[in-house]
């Protein structure tokens, strides 16, 4: 019974002592970091988190060069491989000193990476099945093309791994090639001293799985992938030997890191070049690869004052983001001088430009012609007495919303034979739905011009969806964090190349170049009525003011003076509050950029005022602009009322207005997120709601004919699309089929109802 009870001690000892969940134990003992950027990791590919803005589906469904297949996923899992190999290196260098006995066998840093496999293991074989599942039920792959994609994700993990293992193979040392000693040398010595190669075990207690400290024991580990063997006993071997192995095995490790980091850095030079942008969730392993290969080559270097040298690191970079221009990561508005003088940013200055009533009396002229005007043109043309007008409203949210605002459009223009360009005379909201509208802007004005025969084309649908993400990504990963080295020139001025360039760059590339235009180049146009007005309003998040940009002079969006209160000018007219910045010359592309600037994704831009301000996106105070609108309509009420057959405001809303009760959440941590959490979720709901207000009263005290009619995507979990600039396969589906929903269907008709026909 003693001699059962004795190997059954044996086994349960050896097995809570082998070295792979010794190293899993001390990794959530130690490596909080490492584990945190795993777990969310896992998170990702399993869909747990940030489904909502498609990041899943940069991992399971990765997209190069506009195509997903073998070699995309290739791509992937090389960029995967580097993650892992990081994350071996940081695990050798920063804890393989606590298990001693890894410095006594041959080729210690590939086995300790052997031994250190489960998480990675683990996160592949998740990876595998969720892609899997992803492809064959959502973008409807065969599966004969998924298996061929996940090999080619496997393919590139092997390649990266044996790329490393060769380098440390050839450079790495072990004991006996550092001490010269052959094993069999030291096995005479072993035996000559008798040590028991137990002796160092400690009795089994599942207090020492939080007990351990600098000694972790280890009874077993994995020579290679399928076989065990007992560990020696190091206790023997000189101590300062021991040290050289790791020593040396260290070096090497960070030599290789800080050849893989300049590697990637010097790769970010050529993010213009479309074969180096690699699929997004590459560059975020990438990035994270980064990240993890600073701190584990600094620890190789630094050791226990590593925390203290990236603490003194990051306020010195600090320090220099203020004083150089190289570590600043600012952004601009390209096309705006910054080298003359700044535009004086101070509540005098804004009042001053808010009450000038000359300047508001004469804009409001010039916008009474273009009304004229585009009221005669209908007349002359199609005798139509009094036109609908048309104001268009877009709500943002990504690709989503640009696609689903475009199809709108395309569809409410085809049903009414060319006439809702027409009638709309202007178009406001925020984010995606802007570029969305702004593009059938832009294709109505080269119709007009005859540059294009018709703005019904299907190819404009697949241009206007296509990936954004990737490029932008890549940016984010390999310099934008880093060092903005690289910089173009835009006539005078020069700018830093960052992930708001590659945005403006790779926007335009996929739409034919139809953001090219300045700000100034859509004035005629507009004036002449050729084409509705296109407003844009993103937020200067210092106060929450409104920057109001259009070609035309639009000082009856700010103006006033009144008597009753004092005003909190919350609204900038952008043309005249920068004109000597050189306003007019701003470019289109960085207007739609800056009313579509979501947090972390794109950069905030800097204006060129005193003291700094910074841009984001519109959405922040009016996600549909329908404060514009109002505003509009209440300025030219009068005429509206004698020259229009009433208002129609069309809107496209990439969620339904009706809001489904969700089930309350009483657990401690609800309790604690909920506050911060509900006030971000349902910022566009509470808008809805104030909106919805503004719109009664204006209906109700204008006395104006007002109809509203929305166009929604639904926002189930069955239907849902993601807020991202990157759509699924599945997703452009959802976007397109929405067209054919009962309630978007009866907005079509009520649309045709209220306009005359061509």
């Amino acid at each position: 019974m003693s001699a059962i009870k004795t190997t059954y001690s044996t086994k349960l000892r050896r097995t809570f002592y082998f070295f792979p969940l010794q190293l899993l134990f001390l990794h959530f003992k130690r490596s909080h970091l490492v584990v945190l950027l795993w777990i969310l990791l896992f998170a990702i590919v399993t869909q747990v988190a940030g489904s909502k803005y498609g990041l899943p589906y940069l991992f399971l469904y990765p997209e190069y060069l506009g195509e997903v297949n073998f070699w995309s996923y290739l791509i992937l899992g090389f960029s995967c491989g580097g993650f892992i190999m990081a994350f071996n290196m940081f695990s050798y260098i920063v804890h393989g000193f606590k298990f001693r006995f890894i410095a006594t066998v041959s080729r210690p840093y590939q086995k300790f990476s052997i031994n250190n496999s489960i998480i990675p293991i683990l996160f592949i074989l998740a990876y595998l099945y969720s892609s899997y599942c992803f492809q064959v039920q959502k973008e409807f792959e065969t599966v004969s093309d998924t298996i061929i994609h996940l090999l080619g994700f496997i393919v590139g993990i092997l390649v990266f791994v044996a790329i490393s293992n060769i380098y440390f193979f050839r450079t790495n040392k072990d004991l006996f090639k550092i001490s010269g000693k052959k094993e069999e040398e030291f096995e005479i010595e072993i035996n000559s001293k008798t040590i028991d190669p137990t002796i160092k075990a400690s009795k089994f207690s599942w207090r020492d799985m939080f007990s351990h400290d600098e000694g972790w024991t280890v009874e077993t580990y994995l020579s290679s992938p399928f076989k065990i063997k007992l560990a020696r006993d190091s206790s023997h071997y000189d101590i300062e030997l021991i040290k050289r192995v790791f020593y040396q095995n260290h070096l090497n490790a960070s030599i290789f890191e800080i050849a893989v980091i300049i590697s990637f850095l010097l790769l970010g030079s050529f993010k213009e070049h479309p074969v180096f942008l690699i699929p997004a969730g590459a560059s975020i392993f990438l990035f994270f690869t980064i990240l993890m290969m600073i701190i584990s080559s600094l620890y190789s270097w630094f050791r226990g004052w590593t925390l203290t040298f990236i603490v003194v690191g990051v306020i010195f970079l600090n320090f220099l983001s203020q004083k150089t221009e190289l570590f600043a990561y600012k952004n601009f508005a390209y096309g705006l001088d910054y080298s003359n003088k700044l535009a004086k940013y101070d509540y005098k200055s804004i009042r001053k430009l808010n009450s000038d009533s000359a300047t508001y009396e004469s804009d409001k002229r010039d916008m009474l012609e273009i009304l004229n005007k585009w009221k005669r043109d209908l007349k002359n043309e199609f005798g139509i007495e009094k036109p609908p007008l048309v104001l268009f409203c877009a709500s943002g949210g990504g690709i989503r919303s640009s696609l689903w605002t475009f199809l709108v459009m395309q569809q409410l223009d085809s049903a009414s034979n060319g006439m809702f360009g027409r009638y709309c005379r202007m178009m406001t909201g925020a984010s995606g739905g802007m570029i969305g509208s702004s593009y059938y802007r832009e294709l109505l004005l080269r119709k007009e011009r005859g540059e294009i025969k018709s703005t019904l084309n299907k190819e404009y649908v697949e241009l206007l969806s296509q990936d954004v993400l990737n490029p932008v990504a890549f940016c984010i990963a390999t310099s934008d964090v880093f060092i903005r080295y690289q910089h173009f020139k835009d006539g005078p001025y020069s700018y830093t190349i960052d992930r708001g360039y590659i945005f403006e760059k790779t926007m335009n590339e996929n739409l034919n170049g139809a953001f090219t235009r300045r700000l100034y180049e859509y004035k005629v146009p507009e004036e002449n009525a050729e084409v509705p007005m296109v407003v844009l309003s993103p937020t200067i998040i210092n106060h929450g003011r409104k920057l109001i940009i259009s070609p035309l002079n639009t000082s009856f969006f700010n103006y006033h003076n009144s008597d009753y209160f004092e005003s909190s000018d919350g609204i900038i007219e952008f043309k005249r509050f920068f004109k000597e910045q050189n306003s007019v010359n701003l470019r289109f592309s960085t207007a739609l950029r800056m009313n579509a600037t979501f947090p972390f994704v794109m950069p905030m831009v800097s204006l060129p005022t005193s003291p700094g301000t910074e841009i984001m996106d519109a959405g922040i105070r009016d996600n549909y602009g329908m404060g514009l609108t109002v505003k509009f309509i209440s300025e030219f009420k009068n005429w509206i009322e004698h020259n229009t057959s009433g208002v129609i405001i069309v809107t496209t809303r990439d969620r339904p207005r009706v809001l489904n009760q969700d089930k309350i959440n009483n657990s401690v941590s609800a309790k604690m997120s909920v506050p911060a959490g509900n006030l971000l979720d349902n910022i566009f709901y509470t808008q809805d709601f104030d909106n919805d207000q503004l719109l009664e009263n204006m209906i109700r005290f204008s006395g104006l004919k007002i109809n509203v009619i929305d166009f929604y995507l639904p926002n189930d979990k069955k239907n849902k699309v993601s807020l991202s600039w990157h759509l699924t396969k599945l997703e452009k589906k959802l976007v397109t089929s929405a067209l054919n929903l009962p309630a978007n269907k009866n907005s079509f008709t009520r649309f045709l109802e209220s306009v005359p026909a061509k």
